[in-house]
């Protein structure tokens, strides 16, 4: 049959093309193959002992299928079993004189022979086909439609055979002549027909989400792929896709759902409780992570929450919950949302996981909370979390005791007398013109060991009254009658700095720098190791040991004025994640007490307080430009505003968060901001960082329409005016119809656009997706124009104002 032809042929190319695909590589010399693979490639036969050069007949069970391997260099292994009822597992070696054809399950006999001296990088042994004894059909595992499958072959844009990208692969699901998946960026969806073996795809739409290499070829490749399939095949486990021609250019197999436990699940969609189902507000994420111990837990947009679940086959059931009770006011409706999305688990009966997709429905079978996962849950933090060499081996904590001690109650903490901490937090409004007056929260510092004989955890909780101080208390939890219960706590001190704490000897240690003789609150430079005893319901400090002093704090001088790139955050649960472009995430710290941000894609600004090394950082403003996935845009945010305290490392700058949760690390980047007196070229900036040129009155709507404008130059308050190479490359039209058309390098496309006086408002629609040159300004310019906010006329120039004064993009007329 033809299609088994190119079957053959199209195995025989992909094990040359991976093995190309990887020479091309830049790697010294192949390495040998290892004597025993890795456990989950293990070979079937066993190697030959030295000085065996004899020959046995075995037999081998040939799975219907060949997998991806690595020996030598990537191929494509048979699968083989030495028994009908075992396990596959990954032969490396080709068995002369055997022409194996997919989708057949074989029993062969083999003569297996010791090859004496064999090379360093082959194989020390030679198999040969005695006969074949069976050959079956292998029955197929899956089904083209209500499967979801994923992608592990395609032909490239030139016509190579591909493996796809290893971290995002396409996926697939059919059912009901509707097809659609993932393209390993973008969502997509179709029609598809089908007649017996016969299937042909039609015209798909896809979101429009910016797609970083190399999951922009893929999804070019793949959706072009899609438009030339004639026919399929399910053979064993993987689905084939034919040409025309009968020739296979794509390749699936079954995606392994994710499962319920131990997942973090982002939410994606909400049902508002109006019988309507709404994606999250932009700027937003809300999370759900479900516990073996039937808890759950995350964030609900602003607050964190907890509750629990109970699940019976594919019924849940999700009780009342609680969460913390801070008000977030940005981004606009975040509050609104998260009463919904509460509402909504109430709601649940039912849930059902496709891949990585889980949705939870009504009983009625209505939507109430759809999700994507987004990663594993972590475990908690061990239990000594500094680096401390002094600290002995600590026992550790687990999750459900970090659990326990984040939803308990604590006494004699320094700011009140009595809190307790849901999802680790406690806050406390004492009247409504002040908004949160106390706040307590847990840390991930927790240790665990015996006191007077008895089981006991320590950990360390920080807090702030309404002013200045940032108070950390040691507290020691036990179990009485089956329940944690906070038995003692101390204070530690004002904005310490915590390194370790241990349980040894009947005695609870802490490591930590605090104020010496002399020294402001801020500024403490004395590293000490107190011990503490618990008598009665007391925890007595027994001695107290001067280390010596860490260097003095930064001036204030020495961080104002700079431009700080964001290098990466080292987590207190020694993580730590890396920026791959820190150039996106900067901070300038002005003179005046105000504060510029570059946020990814987007501009910011805010406020700062100074106060030796306290630092208080106040994100405030900012563009809304959806940036592409990825970014990284939320994480900086949030820690710039939990920013403590500051201390420098050299030449880089490191903010402490606030409850030792991390440190932030920034270097100065090599584009410093001009000086005022270098910048007499420039349109002039004012103290809010806006261009302030002289009207050219008059000024209406019908002088800017249906001409084409060039972008010529950008200003923003961090750099200053950065002219535009090509400036007829970038190009927007606005018509009276209220279409917006717009050139954006290689690409064009067109959006809509709303003008009320000065006021603009432009939404980019729909824009070619070609791949433009590496220095192309084509998503800059689209993104750009996505944030603007207010327009004016000089001269003959157009300029346009982004969204919380992040920038003017200056524009003349085209010719």
């Amino acid at each position: 049959m033809k299609r088994n032809l190119f079957s053959k042929a199209w195995l025989a190319v992909l094990v040359l093309a991976v093995t190309g695909l990887m020479a091309a590589c830049v790697m010294p010399s192949p390495a040998p193959v290892p004597n025993q693979p890795q456990a989950d490639q293990t070979q079937a036969v066993e190697p030959a002992p030295a000085g065996d050069t004899g020959s046995e007949t075995i037999t081998l069970y040939v799975g219907p299928n060949r997998e991806p391997c690595v020996g030598v260099a990537p191929q494509i292994c048979y699968q083989v079993k030495d028994t009908p009822d075992g396990e596959y597992t990954l032969f490396y070696d080709e068995i002369d004189g055997f022409e194996y054809e997919p989708g057949y399950d074989y029993e062969l006999t083999v003569e297996k022979t010791t090859v004496p001296n064999p090379p360093a990088d082959a194989s020390a042994f030679q198999y040969t086909l005695v006969e074949v004894v069976n050959k079956t059909p292998a029955a197929p595992t899956a089904t083209l439609e209500g499967t979801t499958w994923q992608l592990i072959a395609y032909l490239d844009a030139a016509g190579n055979l591909t493996l796809p990208y290893r971290e995002s692969p396409a996926t697939l699901t059919m059912a009901d002549g509707q097809a659609g998946g993932n393209t390993g960026c973008n969502n997509y969806f179709g029609s598809y027909t089908l007649d017996g073996d016969s299937l042909t795809f039609g015209p798909m739409g896809a979101t429009m989400m910016a797609c970083p290499e190399p999951q922009a070829m893929q999804e070019q490749a793949y959706l072009a792929g899609l438009e030339n399939v004639a026919s399929y095949a399910i053979v064993g486990n993987q689905l084939h896709l034919f040409n025309a021609d009968g020739e296979i250019i794509m390749a699936f197999e079954p995606q392994q759902s994710t499962s319920l436990t131990g997942t973090v699940w982002s939410a994606t969609m909400v049902n508002n409780g109006n019988q309507a189902v709404t994606s999250l507000v932009i700027g937003t994420e809300i999370t759900a992570i479900f516990g073996d111990d039937g808890s759950l837990t995350g964030s609900a947009g602003c607050n964190n929450y907890t509750t629990t679940y109970e699940v019976d086959g594919d019924s849940i059931s999700i009780g009342m919950g609680a969460s913390t009770m801070m008000f977030c006011a940005e981004p606009e409706g975040v509050m609104d949302q998260e009463a919904q999305y509460l509402a909504a688990l109430e709601t649940a009966a039912t849930y059902t996981i496709s891949a990585d997709r889980l949705e939870l429905r009504t009983a009625d079978g209505a939507l109430a909370v759809s999700y994507v996962a987004a990663g594993e849950a972590t475990a908690a933090a061990p239990a000594e979390t500094g680096d401390d060499t002094r600290a002995p081996d600590a026992e550790p904590v687990d999750e459900a005791t970090m659990v326990a001690l984040r939803n308990m109650t604590y006494t004699n903490i320094a700011v009140t007398d009595t809190v307790t901490l849901t999802n680790g937090v406690y806050t406390s409004t004492v009247s409504p013109d002040v908004p949160v007056e106390i706040y307590v929260e847990s840390t991930d510092y927790a240790a665990a060991g015996e006191l007077d004989g008895v089981p006991s955890v320590a950990t360390i909780l920080v807090s702030n009254g309404g002013g200045s101080g940032v108070f950390y208390d040691l507290a020691v939890v036990q179990e009485q009658d089956g329940q944690p219960v906070n038995v003692a706590t101390t204070l530690l001190g004002d904005r310490v700095s915590i390194i370790s704490l241990y349980i040894v000897d009947n005695q609870v240690v802490v490591d930590m720098i605090t104020q010496g003789p002399d020294e402001p609150m801020c500024c403490g430079t004395l590293e000490v190791v107190n011990t503490y005893e618990l008598q009665g319901n007391e925890l007595v400090e027994t001695a107290s040991e001067s280390v010596g002093t860490v260097d003095q704090g930064p001036t204030n001088e020495s961080i104002v004025g700079v431009l700080w790139e964001w290098v990466e955050t080292a987590y207190s649960n020694d993580t730590t994640l890396s920026v791959d472009d820190p150039s996106k995430y900067t901070m300038l710290l002005n003179d005046d007490g105000t504060a510029n941000f570059q946020i990814d894609c987007n501009m910011g600004g805010g406020t700062y307080e100074l106060d030796g090394s306290t630092l208080r950082l106040d994100v405030s403003t900012m563009t809304r430009v959806a940036c592409p996935e990825g970014t990284l845009s939320d994480v900086f945010v949030r820690e710039l505003n939990a920013a403590a305290t500051f201390v420098m490392d050299g030449p880089d700058l490191i903010l402490n968060l606030f409850a030792d949760a991390g440190n932030m690390r920034f270097r100065m980047s090599e584009n410093q901001p001009a000086a005022a007196a270098d910048a007499t070229a420039a349109p002039e900036l004012s103290a809010e960082g806006i261009v302030t040129p002289t009207l050219t009155q008059p000024a209406s709507a019908a002088d800017i329409l249906n001409k084409p404008w060039q972008w010529v130059a950008f200003t923003d308050p961090i750099n200053g005016t950065q002219d535009v190479a090509n400036p007829a490359s970038y190009t927007v039209q606005f018509q009276s119809s209220g279409i917006a058309r717009i050139l954006a390098d290689c690409n064009h496309g067109a959006g809509g656009y709303t003008i009320d006086g000065s006021s603009i408002s432009i939404e980019i629609g729909a824009m070619t997706r070609a791949q433009c040159a590496a220095d192309s300004q084509g998503d800059t310019f689209t993104q750009y124009l996505g944030g603007a906010a207010t327009w004016f006329v000089d001269g003959e120039d157009l300029y346009i104002d982004l969204f919380a004064d992040a920038g003017t993009m200056k524009f003349s007329p085209a010719s």
